[in-house]
């Protein structure tokens, strides 16, 4: 007696998730003979956004402050979909409304951006501040083609509308040499209001230590001697003219190549090099050094400094 193969009708489970006119299905199916298993899951799992920021427009190093009526783009990274299997990203947004009236869902565009060291995949913008002074938030949002979204916890801004000023710029015998006399190890200190913006002295610079080169220069008999403060061979010309308290702590221009800056937070310290001009370098009297800054610097929101000249307290002797 013959017998007919035995056929078993193939089950099937399908699971839907729908997004964006698209369907992801998890299936399982076996035949006799042969025997044959296909399986799968569906996109459960949002996109996770890794990073955001908040950055002035205009030129500048920091990031999450902002001004009164300034400009600002918002940046985020998005982590790879790990959804089995991923439906993939369907758009990165970011609700604005606590900085920026009526962006409650800005569309965030693809690129390759850097915030403070930071790469960052997506971008908007240019958008303008219309809230008032103060700490706001703001999140970013992705969502994925099978309608997963994730959402940030709220990210915290500064709305900063006080324009910075220097406080304060003092010459410190470190070294333990001849006081009044500039030597490697010794100090000057410019203290600022508030912190400062560290791309408003160096185009990209973060503010931690970096070669420089401090100069005295001798004001001919007439004037103070002064200080400037080179990076490589440019003028840092945003700082302004600082004064010594008196003429004669040079006898010709000295230049202390290898000295070192570090601005932290309101802070501006140069740590004298080495030179080989000590042979111009004099003992001058005591009094106070004055430092007229320019409105060149700003903070990190993007304030302008206020010109005004800052005097030196205390007894000042110049190094």
């Amino acid at each position: 007696m013959s017998r007919r193969p035995r056929k078993v009708a193939a089950l099937a489970t399908l699971v839907m998730a729908l997004g964006g006119g698209s369907a992801y299905a998890a299936w399982s199916a076996t035949t006799s003979p042969p025997p044959a298993s296909f399986s799968g899951a569906p996109d459960w799992t949002p996109p996770a956004v890794t990073a955001a920021a908040i950055k002035k427009s205009t030129s500048g190093y920091s990031a999450g402050y902002v001004r009164p009526g300034g400009q600002y783009y918002v940046y985020a990274q998005v982590a790879t979909d790990t959804g089995n299997p991923p439906s993939g990203l369907a758009g990165v947004t970011s609700n604005l409304t606590g900085l920026t009236s009526g962006q409650s869902a800005a569309a965030l565009s693809a690129g390759t951006y850097s915030v403070e060291g930071v790469t960052y995949k997506y971008r908007a913008g240019p958008f303008t501040v219309s809230a008032a002074a103060g700490n706001t938030t703001y999140s970013v949002s992705a969502r994925d083609v099978a309608a997963n979204v994730f959402t940030t916890t709220s990210q915290p801004v500064v709305v900063d509308g006080t324009a910075p000023t220097g406080s304060d710029v003092q010459t410190t015998n470190v070294s333990g040499g001849t006081a009044g006399s500039a030597e490697a190890g010794d100090t000057l200190t410019l203290t600022f209001s508030e912190p400062i913006d560290p791309n408003a002295l160096v185009s990209g610079w973060d503010g931690t230590a970096r070669a420089a080169t401090l100069e005295l220069a001798n004001g001919g008999g007439s004037a103070p001697d002064t200080v400037q403060l080179f990076n490589g061979t440019s003028p840092i010309t945003a700082l302004g003219t600082i004064r010594l308290p008196d003429k004669g702590y040079v006898k010709a221009i000295v230049d202390f190549t290898n000295s070192t800056m570090v601005l932290s937070g309101s802070t501006l310290t140069v740590t004298l090099g080495s030179t080989n001009g000590a042979k111009n370098v004099s003992t001058g009297g005591s009094g106070t050094t004055q430092w007229v800054p320019t409105a060149s610097l700003y903070d990190r929101a993007g304030n302008a400094l206020t010109s005004t000249t800052v005097n030196g307290s205390g007894s000042n002797a110049a190094f």
